[in-house]
């Protein structure tokens, strides 16, 4: 199918965000209408918008928990490393917890550890929710990521599941640690 008008407006050579630009400044309650092409003929459809109401909210968490510091010592600045914010499994990434910083153990509970500017190995395991990648937990083996931490940065990990290679499972090829996103977030190595 090819999109070429909304309601009656021809939308064929216009780009992809103003085209989704129309379909946003439809008004609930109001017909509206598109016309496609399908199979060498011309197709019209018509609708109702209906408008789905995602009220506004706001969650704060009691932060003051004792934060964890690994590879701070003698650090004039610090960022941070978390997997505590739920990674998009819609582009096949999945929770993973830290198992290691440096080669030493950090099986903690803490979802975030500050750590010194620099160069840092993190260990992760994956927790990887996909019904498609079925293995053994003895399977579960640890990866590393190479992380230079920048100051003032937090980066949130995450277990990136590459389904293409999901009967991998001897060198566990299904998936691979990654950083999913960077946000800044003030860090004071002495706190």
């Amino acid at each position: 199918d090819h999109l070429t008008h909304i309601n009656g407006t021809s939308v064929e050579r216009e780009s992809l965000q103003t085209i989704l630009q129309k379909f946003d400044d439809l008004e609930h309650g109001r017909t509206f209408n598109i016309t496609i092409e399908r199979d060498d003929k011309s197709v019209t459809l018509e609708s109702i918008v209906r408008a789905t109401v995602v009220p506004g909210w706001r969650l704060e968490v009691d932060s003051t928990f004792e934060e964890t510091a690994h590879a701070i010592q003698n650090a004039s600045a610090c960022g941070r490393v978390s997997i505590f914010l739920q990674p998009p499994v819609t582009r096949d990434y999945y929770p993973a917890f830290i198992n290691t910083i440096n080669g030493e153990d950090t099986r903690i509970k803490n979802p975030v550890i500050k750590l010194g500017v620099g160069e840092h190995i993190i260990g992760l395991h994956e927790k990887i929710g996909d019904p498609r990648a079925t293995r053994s937990p003895s399977l579960r083996t640890e990866k590393l990521l190479r992380l230079v931490v920048e100051p003032n940065k937090k980066y949130h990990l995450a277990a990136h599941f590459i389904a293409d290679k999901r009967y991998d499972r001897v060198n566990a090829g299904y998936w691979e640690p990654i950083v999913w996103k960077v946000t800044e977030h003030s860090c004071d190595p002495n706190d």
